[in-house]
């Protein structure tokens, strides 16, 4: 990529886009997560969705395998036919943040004599390999991951030390992380990839910020200044006065600021609600992020907003899987399954 920023050539992904409209068909339609969501039990539910092409054994780690081929089998054909491969590590970097925060905390529950071993943890779809994460960590050589999960890797690590608190480990890397995926799309000068990490940093925080105002605890100003993340187009003034009114005024307050924004206004509503569940925020947040992704996708043919749009399909299927056979595990009704899948 160089140093220089740069815009992606459009009609460099002529042939991408056209290979990715194709194997998006693969996706589940609506109305097959519905029927997925309404059998009877876990083996129909199997039976469902190997018509539908998606292979399952009836073992909680080969669903999870399954799973993650999904997810795998998706960056791999990015990688096959995109032009500008390092693009798309900003989808990826989460994956990286997920397995460097599995990693320490393996490591230091280790050093405190349980016996966890972080490679169960791990999800193949990071930019750096699974293993290679293990060893860093066990090292405390961290020169090999992304500029600012690297400084919050030691960071964490020297605050876990010192303070038994796991959460530190979680905050200093999601913050990291968006960082380092604002800095990949920063080398690419697209206001469509800016514009997504954006919309991604806003729907956490406002996450965020809710689950403290519904906090019974002091001190939530300073909470939420140390578990953000970078702001998008949501400033951080917003959340810290919505915070200062406590939780009734406070979510009122945030549902009419976001009214008014363009990208968050079905979160507002979820917020009026006399009481809405920390599922229903997030889904409606999910929805905020893919209807972003969506809506730049209408009208173009050809582009990398069409790779970034078949990666958000995929791991909207992936969650949606995930929802449909935890709940059956679980014995949650057909209805309630289907009022949580993203769609």
């Amino acid at each position: 990529m160089g140093n220089k920023p740069h815009k992606p050539d459009r009609s460099a992904y002529i042939y991408a886009s056209a290979r990715l409209h194709a194997a998006a068909n693969a996706v589940p339609t609506s109305a097959q997560y519905r029927r997925m969501a309404e059998t009877g039990g876990v083996t129909e539910l199997y039976r469902v969705m190997e018509e539908t092409g998606i292979p399952l054994k009836e073992a909680v780690q080969e669903e999870e395998g399954a799973l993650q081929n999904i997810l795998t089998c998706a960056f791999g054909l990015i990688d096959e036919i995109v032009p500008d491969g390092q693009l798309f590590d900003l989808f990826r970097y989460p994956y990286d943040c997920h397995n460097i925060k599995s990693a320490i905390k393996a490591k230091m529950r280790m050093r405190g004599g349980f016996e966890t071993r972080a490679e169960g943890m791990m999800i193949p779809c990071g930019t750096l390999k699974a293993e290679n994460v293990i060893f860093a960590v066990k090292e405390n050589r961290f020169d090999s991951f992304p500029q600012h999960m690297a400084q919050a890797a030691a960071e964490a690590t020297d605050a876990y030390a010192k303070t038994s608190d796991p959460q530190l480990i979680d905050m200093f890397l999601d913050r990291a992380c968006y960082r380092d995926m604002e800095a990949c799309a920063a080398g690419y000068k697209s206001p469509f990839f800016s514009g997504l990490v954006a919309m991604r940093e806003d729907s956490t925080n406002i996450q965020i910020c809710v689950r403290l105002l519904r906090m019974d605890c002091s001190g939530k100003a300073e909470k939420f200044r140390k578990a953000c993340v970078p702001a998008g187009e949501l400033a951080y003034e917003l959340f810290q006065e919505a915070i200062s009114m406590g939780e009734e005024k406070g979510i009122a307050y945030l549902s009419g600021k976001l009214s008014l924004t363009e990208s968050f206004a079905s979160v507002s509503s979820v917020l009026a609600k006399d009481a809405f569940t920390p599922a229903e925020l997030e889904k409606s947040c999910d929805a905020c992020c893919l209807g972003f992704v969506r809506n730049a996708c209408q009208n173009i043919l050809y582009g990398p907003e069409i790779a970034a749009m078949f990666l958000t399909e995929r791991e909207r299927e992936v969650k949606n899987l995930r929802i449909i056979l935890s709940g059956k595990r679980t014995g949650v009704s057909a209805e309630t399954i289907k009022e949580r899948l993203r769609d």
